[in-house]
Formats: structure tokens, C-alpha cells, sequence
């Protein structure tokens, strides 16, 4: 019950679409979505831009502390 919903299966997309999905097509679409939903502008950032904004926020706290 992987989805929490006990009388349903999981799925795939390539299940669904009955197609191979690539993380590249799946998750620029998932994090629109997720925007929409949250009301927030999601924009693509790398795994050192994200690292380095945990880094300032962490030393803004410990400032703040």
C-alpha cells in the first residue's frame, strides 16, 4: 500500500502511458504542478545553488540565535 490508499495498487506512468518516462520529461512537469498548486513560482536550481542557500539560511539562524 505504498500510496496509503488500501484498496488501491500503485502505478507508473509507463504503466499508464504505456511508454518509457524519463526523469527529464516527468519532473519539470511535477514541480509545475506542485507550483500551481502551492501558489508558488518554481524555478530549476542545481544541487550547488540549493546547497549554498541551505548554507546561508543555517548561518542566518545561528545569527539570530
Amino acid at each position: 500500500m505504498p500510496c496509503g490508499i488500501a484498496d488501491r495498487k500503485a502505478t507508473s506512468l509507463e504503466k499508464l502511458l504505456g511508454r518509457k518516462v524519463e526523469e527529464k520529461e516527468a519532473g519539470p512537469r511535477i514541480a509545475k504542478h506542485l507550483g500551481k498548486l502551492l501558489g508558488l513560482e518554481m524555478k530549476e536550481a542545481s544541487k550547488k545553488d540549493l546547497l549554498e542557500r541551505l548554507e546561508h539560511a543555517e548561518q542566518a539562524v545561528m545569527v539570530s540565535a
